[in-house]
């Protein structure tokens, strides 16, 4: 039985960050560590409902942080980042793309990295905690997919300061060719995009981008999210753009690696 729960761990870190695997059920809540939070719901401009969990520190804070995750399971997998972020002091937003948990349905093609329609998603939620409550700063972070997808939005908006990117692709068509020439894996991208708001190659490059700071972060070991294809990143937009790798890493532990020191690279980004 053990070996049975070992094998579906390995499986599933190692196939997280390469093709969509929505879960539409929360096998956990925050409610069952005992965390402040309240269900939340938001519409996107193509009339979707997404679900979120807004979190909220013991102090009033002017700031919330919206946390994106890389396209498996769902925004449950963001409930313990969620924490150190309020115990920073910071509020929390963590929601749903459609198609995953208690958001609207999208049907997903799980060979799919990613859809144009996500960014709309994270687009919405920036709207949402900007009508709803009185903050006067909005942070992203973001996982894989959801990396990429913060950096985008945040280059397109004035009202987003900074975002957090944990392994990030730098070009989609880069980013399939390096699954296949290195995982031996085929996966499927968008033929028609924005460029601007899915590849962090041309969104730092873009005429708002230097309005935000951007930090990225990879696992020295990564064979995908490389610490090369990091500073390539930065060098788009050389001064607004932080990298931090950590060592002995790859995809799967950048986080659980040493989590006070991944985090303390955060705080010290966002003070």
């Amino acid at each position: 039985m053990k070996k049975s729960v070992i094998l579906f761990i390995v499986i599933t870190l190692s196939v997280s960050f390469m093709s969509l695997n929505p879960q539409r059920d929360y096998t956990v809540t925050p409610a069952e560590f005992g965390v402040a939070y309240r269900d939340v719901s938001f519409t996107t401009k193509d009339g979707l409902n997404l679900k979120g969990w807004y979190f909220t520190p013991e102090k009033t804070s002017g700031t919330v942080v919206i946390l994106s995750h890389d396209g498996t399971g769902n925004m449950s997998s963001m409930i313990e980042m969620a924490s150190y972020f309020t115990s920073a002091g910071y509020n929390v937003m963590t929601y749903d793309y459609r198609g995953f948990g208690g958001s609207d349905d999208f049907k997903i093609n799980n060979s799919f990295v990613v859809y144009p329609q996500f960014a709309q998603d994270l687009d919405a939620a920036v709207d949402y905690v900007h009508k709803m409550y009185s903050v006067t700063r909005v942070f992203l972070y973001g996982k894989g997919m959801g990396a990429a997808l913060s950096i985008g939005v945040a280059a397109s908006r004035r009202d987003v300061q900074k975002a957090i990117a944990d392994s990030p692709w730098d070009e989609l068509n880069n980013y399939q060719k390096l699954m296949k020439d290195i995982k031996n894996m085929d996966v499927m991208i968008p033929l028609a995009y924005d460029k601007l708001l899915l590849e962090p190659q041309f969104a730092l490059a873009g005429k708002m981008a230097s309005t935000g700071r951007y930090l990225l972060i990879n696992g020295g070991e990564d064979q995908i999210f490389t610490t090369k294809m990091m500073k390539q990143l930065a060098k788009v937009n050389s001064n607004n753009v932080e990298v931090v790798t950590i060592k002995k890493a790859d995809y799967s532990n950048t986080f659980s690696m040493d989590k006070n020191a991944y985090f303390e690279a955060i705080k010290n980004f966002i003070r």
